[in-house]
């Protein structure tokens, strides 16, 4: 009588593994079309130049040269770079500026899908009927949102300032849990987190915001759930980390500038006097 309990118990068992087995492939097979759908959408849409896209392209162009004395000052380094590093990369055309845009792309739906998978997933806050309803929704809202999708066919930093703004959305969730006892993971977290804020600022200075307000919200959401000296000081010493770095990295690049004799000039356009009063009077002295 236990045999045949045991084997009938066995049976169940492989069937259940077999079922799950079946859901996983099926899963494969549909992330797996769904990226085969968005890379021929995507490649099949031209590139839209503006005027802002030229005026990078030619800052680009500095980059060849020894000196950038006429560098614009209201201009980070950081998207004329990325277009040069596509350039090297993935040849100089229109092509190569779409292989790179791709990759930004790529790493937008990528993190959007961990989020997904650590919220709704792991979790395990809904069937599998609503999982696919989300997916449904993950295509139309974000995948193959008309505006979405064509920021990222258009030459200007909002399309990087999207995956910017994800990757700090979902680093900020999994900085929730991270504090000093997990001492690699802190460190790790904190420097990515001053790096990233440092580059969106190059980017172009409001989109500091994308990866400096989440740390801020998931740093005040894990004080209020753990409201102990350890984990408030962990918290906090990266926030001051992050902010520091922010104000170190715009002292040496206005440093740069200083020493390729670029002339901060104020009469460029209103943003430029608000960069200068802001930049060149408050960090430029060195």
């Amino acid at each position: 009588m236990k045999k045949v309990l045991g084997m009938k118990v066995e049976g169940d068992n492989m069937k259940i593994k077999e079922y799950k087995v079946n859901i996983k492939d099926k899963k494969n097979i549909l992330i797996g079309m769904i990226c085969i759908i968005l890379t021929i959408v995507f490649f099949s849409y031209s590139i839209v130049v503006t005027y802002d896209s030229a005026h990078y392209l030619w800052l680009t162009s500095i980059f060849n040269r020894s000196g950038f004395y006429d560098w614009d000052v209201i201009r980070g380094f950081f998207f004329p770079a990325c277009i040069k590093i596509c350039g090297l990369l993935f040849g100089q055309s229109i092509m190569g500026l779409k292989v790179g845009m791709f990759a930004m792309y790529s790493v937008m739906i990528i993190t959007t899908y961990l989020i997904y998978r650590d919220v709704i997933e792991k979790e395990k806050i809904a069937g599998n009927k609503f999982k696919f309803f989300t997916i449904i929704l993950f295509l139309i809202l974000i995948a193959l949102n008309p505006i979405i999708f064509g920021y990222y066919h258009t030459l200007l930093t909002e399309f990087m300032a999207m995956t910017f703004s994800i990757i700090g959305c979902y680093l900020s969730y999994k900085w929730i849990n991270i504090n000093f006892e997990n001492k690699v993971k802190y460190i790790i977290f904190t420097l990515v987190f001053s790096i990233l804020t440092c580059l969106a600022w190059q980017l172009k200075q409001p989109y500091v915001g994308t990866i400096l307000f989440p740390l801020i919200i998931s740093t005040i959401i894990s004080i209020i759930q753990k409201f102990n000296k350890k984990n408030i000081l962990a918290k906090i010493v990266t926030v001051l980390i992050v902010i520091i770095s922010l104000f170190g990295s715009l002292k040496l690049w206005n440093y740069i500038l200083r020493v390729n004799n670029v002339q901060f000039k104020e009469s460029r356009t209103s943003s430029s006097q608000f960069s200068n009063s802001l930049i060149d009077r408050r960090f430029i002295r060195i």
